[in-house]
């Protein structure tokens, strides 16, 4: 709808998806009620809610899991575990919008942590796909992983060239252990990982367009 605030609609869905309400839905409907949520507080910047109900998803899937285990591969297992890491993302985007390169330059290490845990649920989200997950949500995985190591390594570029050559060693390092079981091959740097990731996407496929306008942004 046009002269509408994206963030707006996010909120709506979030204000309506109540937890009261979820709760009195048949339970089929309520992981994807909590994603639904969890997705939208996200997008619409509430980021601890959107954690919080990203968990309460995933403890409504645990719980249905002993008599659906197809649910914990899934699409809303997973787009609700690598929420945590998507709001990560997000904070450290929004933080160098605010302070720039000199923010990175004396506190790194803060923004090496908020990386490494972003990795850490992405990956974790990624060892959960077996048969019964959708491809479409591993090449949304796919994008989002690029995305954030692309967010990493630009952050990596703002330090001061005498100051950035173990921050990059140490990355890289931890890419490669963080991603050994997520099925990408060659995944043995940050560069590396995201051409791998690449690779993985239909060369007509929507995300490698995005891949292009991050590469341009």
């Amino acid at each position: 709808m046009p002269f509408i605030d994206p963030s707006a609609q996010y909120q709506a869905v979030a204000s309506e998806l109540t937890p009261d309400y979820i709760a009195r839905l048949d339970e089929k409907l309520r992981p994807n009620a909590w994603t639904l949520r969890a997705v939208s507080q996200w997008r619409a910047g509430e980021y601890t809610p959107a954690v919080t109900s990203a968990l309460e998803g995933l403890t409504e899937i645990t719980r249905q899991s002993a008599q659906t285990p197809h649910l914990v591969h899934g699409r809303d297992s997973i787009i609700l575990t690598m929420l945590p890491g998507l709001v990560e993302d997000s904070r450290l985007r929004q933080r160098f919008i605010e302070h720039g390169a000199a923010d990175v330059a004396a506190h790194y290490d803060e923004y090496d942590a908020r990386f490494r845990t972003a990795v850490r649920a992405l990956a974790e989200a990624r060892e959960k796909t077996a048969a019964p997950t959708p491809p479409e949500v591993i090449a949304y995985w796919s994008w989002q992983t690029w995305r954030l190591l692309q967010n990493w390594s630009y952050i990596l570029s703002q330090l001061p060239p005498e100051n950035a050559a173990d921050p990059n060693l140490e990355a890289d390092a931890f890419v490669k252990s963080a991603l050994a079981n997520t099925g990408l091959e060659n995944a043995t740097s940050l560069s590396a990982a995201m051409a791998a990731l690449e690779s993985t996407l239909p060369s007509d496929h929507p995300y490698l367009q995005l891949i292009e306008l991050e590469r341009q942004r």
